[in-house]
């Protein structure tokens, strides 16, 4: 038997180490709070497949455990600062959230005149400019004129043969982040900006173990993604799409013939996921002047889709800062960012 002076001892001891424990817990919670917040707007790395790969996050002063997380993925030619400026940030703050804001790599594309216009890109101008190519935006000019663009940064959303496997880059980056910051792994969303868009849907099909639901703006899908999807499962899913968009066309792209449609429409899309919940249910709201909401519920629990669809509307994220004073709406009528993390704050 213990006699009483080494039981003292040994609860001594216990206590001790009881609170070393928890005083290593709460230093490294706060060393970890710390050299985040240094580390918010910071292009961070993150190598896979032996390149390393550049990613921002936000992570707002109390993150609490189990919190979700939201990926914006930038759109062709874009850089992740774009998307940092989109206002996630304060609503994470607000909230209680990770924003992630992952870059993606130079590709080729090819890029007409007019499809350049669109984003507000002049290749003649550039030409006559005699501004060189650099990594962000790389064209080919004879005579003096662009006859089209040699590469981009774009996600690679159809696949790996035009660079890097950025599904399994988006969802490593996802699966490292949860466990690092504590995250809830069925809390984990992504939404993006016409390539950036492609590339949301791309994930709901092929990494829809990772990535929990969906809100593409300006932005579809292809039959080759769509027909082969495997999303494990029902997905919320919010599309935002403007009628006059030049870029991506609201009813989807035709063949170079024109007979055949090589890009789902939007309300195809949305269908099809609608369907995937088993929301059968549409209900019709006119949400703004120029925005229409078309809802589809399940029957009992389950996932909604959530359709906007602007009139007088092109290729924009609707009211972004980037585009608009702080606090000022477009033409849309209503701020995408909020409309965003609203409809994915209800799961």
């Amino acid at each position: 038997m213990m006699n009483s002076g080494t039981r003292v001892a040994l609860l001594a001891s216990l206590l001790l180490l009881a609170g070393c424990s928890v005083t290593s817990s709460v230093a490294n919670n706060e060393a970890l709070q710390s050299e985040s917040n240094g580390m918010n707007g910071e292009d961070l790395v993150f190598e896979h497949q032996g390149i390393e790969r550049t990613y921002k996050i936000y992570r707002p002063r109390n993150l609490p455990d189990n919190a979700p997380m939201l990926f914006a993925l930038h759109g062709l030619g874009g850089k992740s600062e774009q998307m940092y400026r989109i206002g996630f940030n304060e609503l994470a703050e607000q909230h209680g959230f990770l924003a992630v804001y992952p870059q993606s790599l130079r590709k080729t594309v090819i890029l007409n005149r007019q499809q350049a216009k669109v984003v507000g890109l002049d290749l003649d101008k550039l030409c006559q400019s005699n501004k060189p190519s650099d990594d962000w935006m790389k064209y080919i000019c004879v005579d003096g004129k662009a006859v089209s663009t040699a590469g981009n940064v774009r996600w690679n959303d159809t696949g790996t043969e035009n660079g890097e496997d950025d599904v399994s880059f988006l969802s490593e980056l996802a699966v490292y982040l949860q466990d690092r910051y504590q995250l809830n792994p069925e809390k984990t969303f992504v939404s993006g900006m016409s390539n950036g868009a492609y590339m949301s849907y791309t994930l709901m099909c092929q990494a829809g173990d990772v990535f929990k639901g969906a809100a593409p703006v300006a932005g579809l899908s292809e039959y080759s993604i769509l027909n082969n999807c495997d999303p494990q499962g029902p997905k919320p899913l919010l599309h935002i799409h403007g009628v006059d968009d030049g870029l991506v066309p609201i009813t989807g792209k035709r063949s170079k013939g024109g007979k055949k449609s090589s890009f789902p429409s939007a309300e195809e899309l949305v269908v099809y996921f609608a369907k995937l919940n088993n929301a059968a249910k549409k209900e019709t709201i006119k949400a703004t002047q120029n925005a229409t909401l078309h809802q589809y519920l399940p029957e009992g629990d389950g996932f909604e889709v959530h359709y906007y669809r602007i009139e007088n509307y092109g290729h924009e994220w609707p009211s972004s800062p980037n585009r608009n004073k702080a606090g000022e709406k477009d033409a849309s009528g209503f701020f995408a960012t909020k409309v965003i993390w609203d409809f994915f704050s209800r799961y």
